[in-house]
């Protein structure tokens, strides 16, 4: 009887760790999605030309090594890459929206935990929680998705239209291409058959509560 309340009592000790850690990463990422948004819509209003003054005003002064070659990276090749707004707010946005996925799995998991905090395990909505934390893996590889297509298509335009010789184009070109992780997408269905069985096992342990 004695081992079961200290084990009990390092159990919800553990939580309420996990709990306080779950709540600054919930805080943080709340901040980071803030602050792409605003960055965003920053680079909505921002002219192209100021963009490339931007860019063009960063000190670099390094070498890039490759077979074959050697690519000073310098100002004025900075000065030569032009950059496709369209695509670069795009880009912005989705990676906002590539955020959303995992602050929505810190706050059902902080949910959770906050729950098993409390004492109640076997519940519905515990179920509830853990099951919408498995469809916010599966939105995650999605946008991972989005997020790795557009920018390889900025940089690919990008590099295209600067005038890099034609040897460093070819070795640094990016295809765009549309591939899923396909582990996030496991994750998410293995987590969601985790959440069916707590549900059924809150069934059971609501009907065994009612026959007693």
């Amino acid at each position: 009887m004695t081992n079961q309340i200290v084990s009990h009592k390092r159990f919800k000790a553990l939580v309420s760790v996990v709990y306080v850690i779950s709540l600054i990463a919930l805080i943080l990422v709340g901040i980071a999605t803030l602050a792409t948004l605003v960055a965003s819509f920053v680079l909505i209003m921002v002219p192209v030309d100021s963009l490339m003054n931007i860019l063009s005003s960063i000190p670099a002064n390094f070498t890039f090594e490759g077979e074959g070659f050697s690519l000073a990276i310098t100002d004025d090749l900075l000065s030569s890459v032009t950059l496709d707004k369209t695509l670069l707010v795009i880009t912005a946005f989705v990676s906002t929206l590539s955020i959303v996925p995992m602050f929505l799995i810190i706050y059902f998991l902080n949910r959770w935990l906050n729950n098993l905090r409390k004492g109640d395990i076997l519940v519905p909505k515990n179920s509830k929680y853990i099951e919408y934390i498995g469809y916010s893996f599966v939105l995650l590889s999605l946008m991972e998705t989005l997020l790795t297509y557009f920018s390889s298509t900025l940089v690919s335009n990008a590099l295209a239209m600067s005038s890099l010789p034609v040897e460093v184009a070819e070795f640094l070109n990016i295809d765009s291409t549309v591939s899923f992780n396909f582990i996030t997408i496991f994750a998410g269905i293995l987590i969601w058959i985790i959440a069916k069985t707590m549900q059924y096992g809150a069934f059971l342990q609501d009907e065994y509560d009612a026959t007693v």
